[in-house]
């Protein structure tokens, strides 16, 4: 039995009808597929248009669903008893239910474009069909489908809550809702903070340099210096030194030599005194006379500001202690300039016990000063120069280099040669300028070769693969290739590089402010001088009071500090700039000879 609202179901020969129309509006639909898309274009169009609204009526509904139910909470007992409000105010409830039409606007465009088709198709052919359908019921939607609130009977009179003056979206957080995306840690600080005013001018004021090498304006202490030199006297022979804890015991030996310094990093217990940045000048003593052991080796100690510390002798019971050299392991070499003299190995600090080296120990000698070449550690070359006629340079090569005790290896065997000079040019006054040399075990061919060619040889050094030495009464400087065994010599008359810059600049570099520094062999105003690296020859200063020989020639380990000695005389200077800059400087072991009566 049908119900009341149900559509009547159609015969066997309308559906067969209604098959034969659907199969022709799909072959009508295929052979006009341009008409086809603009169709289902327009019903997209349609259909985004109806979502828009639909959506747009859900969002109003909510807002007007969330003011009513405040509302209803304000009224709920006159609502449920269908009374009126406390306000007064009586209102016949309207009918909220939605028409059919209302909730089928979707249905209706689709049918609209289903009958465009229709239409179409039966305006050209379409089947009779062979029973007249029966008419379709829509089907009305239960409102509550459509909606998900109740209607209230009766309509608020005015908003529950009044307007607030404040928005009504959420406070914002004090915080970010995400972490910022940079992986870069902020600073706790600010890197800089700014000044109040604009700097006017370098956070550290500029040197004022006032050293002007060669400009002789200072006197003082029998000295003439340069513009910007200070001269102090650290020593005189025969009196206590002056130390900061107050005159040493032992008095300043006589005839101060050959010198250099050494830093130190040790602790004097007995004192208290940490001399860390510290240093040592060694000084010869040149004491001869009839009865021997009367020279030696005095140490002067300094603290990291130039104060003297302590005063002793570190060789004693030696004679004629001329000149010499250090080691490449801090050791000083003091050479006995006199017959049968003997080489000494020094401990600065007074360490160790000072012995004789095999160097020069077989044959004895009147030796003057000391240099190596250790730029091949299995094969080291040691070298000793003698200051009378028939003085033959020796070279020792140690049998058994041990670099892990290197004080002992001057102690052990070894090979002693001789050096022989053999000239291949001359200048215009008939003495040789250049040659090449070898090394010779025979003794004899080397006093020989000695006698005629570098006599009475005194100052030697090496730097890098060239060696120096000085022959005193040729008042000829020799250098010698040990790489090639060739060798060139000049005149030290007017200073030692005399017209030949280049050599000066494989010493002292390209800097125009780095000098070379050297002796004088006596004179009447002997003094220190220099050249620069253009070989400019300058006087950084000489005697007013002392006809002597300077000799001691050192820098501090930090430059900033002279050392010098007068040798008669007998007083030892520390020479400063007046700037407390340091002296930008490099010495060669050599002195060179002015006068004709050395």
């Amino acid at each position: 039995m049908k119900k009341n609202g149900e559509p009547t179901a159609p015969t066997p020969a309308a559906a067969d009808a209604a098959a034969n129309v659907t199969k022709g509006k799909w072959a009508w639909a295929k052979s006009h597929p341009r008409l086809v898309k603009r169709t289902f274009a327009a019903a997209l169009v349609v259909v985004i248009l109806l979502t828009v609204i639909l959506t747009t009526i859900a969002v109003n509904n909510k807002t007007t669903s969330t003011s009513s139910t405040a509302n209803a909470s304000s009224s709920s007992s006159n609502n449920n008893n269908n009374e009126p409000s406390d306000t007064g105010l009586n209102a016949t409830p309207t009918d909220s239910t939605p028409t059919a039409n209302e909730g089928n606007n979707g249905d209706n465009a689709t049918n609209d474009v289903t009958q465009a088709i229709d239409e179409e198709f039966a305006s050209r052919s379409s089947p009779s069909p062979t029973a007249t359908p029966t008419t379709l019921t829509p089907t009305v939607i239960s409102t509550n489908v459509l909606t998900t609130r109740k209607p209230t009977l009766n309509p608020s009179a005015a908003p529950t809550l009044a307007p607030t003056n404040l928005p009504t979206t959420q406070k914002p957080t004090d915080q970010p809702t995400r972490n910022p995306t940079s992986t870069l840690k902020p600073t706790d600080d600010p890197t800089a903070t700014p000044s109040d005013s604009p700097s006017t001018g370098p956070t550290e004021p500029p040197v004022q340099v006032t050293f002007n090498p060669g400009q002789l304006t200072v006197a003082e202490n029998g000295l003439l210096l340069s513009t910007g030199l200070t001269a102090k006297v650290v020593a005189r022979t025969g009196q206590a030194v002056p130390t900061i804890t107050g005159p040493s015991v032992a008095l300043f030996h006589a005839a101060p030599d050959f010198g250099a310094t050494y830093a130190t990093t040790t602790t004097d217990s007995s004192s208290n005194n940490n001399n860390d940045d510290g240093w040592i000048y060694v000084s010869n003593s040149e004491v001869r006379g009839d009865v021997r052991g009367q020279g030696g080796v005095g140490a002067i100690e300094f603290d990291s500001t130039g104060r003297v510390t302590k005063y002793k002798m570190v060789l004693t019971q030696t004679t004629g202690n001329c000149g010499g050299g250090r080691t490449p392991w801090g050791a000083w070499i003091s050479c006995e300039e006199i017959g049968g003299g003997r080489n000494w190995q020094v401990d600065p600090t007074g360490v160790r016990p000072a012995r004789p080296i095999t160097l020069g120990n077989d044959t004895g000698g009147a030796f003057e000063s000391f240099a190596y070449d250790v730029r091949n550690l299995q094969e080291p070359y040691f070298y000793v120069t003698e200051d009378v006629t028939q003085g033959a340079m020796q070279r020792f090569t140690p049998s058994n280099p041990d670099w892990d005790d290197p004080w002992n290896m001057l102690y052990g065997p070894g090979v002693t040669d001789y050096l022989i000079l053999y000239p291949i040019a001359y200048g215009a006054d008939g003495y040789p300028v250049r040659g090449v040399f070898s090394w010779t075990t025979s003794r004899g061919a080397a006093k020989e070769n000695a006698a005629r060619f570098y006599p009475n040889s005194e100052g030697i050094d090496v730097w890098e693969n060239e060696l120096f030495f000085v022959a005193k009464r040729l008042k000829t400087m020799f250098i010698l290739n040990l790489d090639d065994l060739t060798y060139t010599n000049q005149t030290t008359k007017s200073g030692l590089f005399d017209g030949t810059p280049d050599q000066l600049q494989r010493i002292i570099g390209h800097d125009t402010k780095e000098m070379l520094y050297f002796t004088e062999e006596g004179g009447r105003d002997a003094g220190v001088h220099c050249r620069n690296e253009l070989g400019h020859f300058f006087t950084l200063f000489e005697a007013t009071d002392y006809e002597d020989e300077t000799t001691g020639l050192a820098f501090s380990p930090d430059g900033r500090h002279l050392y010098v000695a007068y040798q008669d005389t007998g007083i030892l200077f520390d020479i400063t700039r007046t700037d407390l800059q340091p002296f930008q400087a490099q010495t060669l072991n050599l002195k060179y000879h002015a006068t004709e009566n050395n």
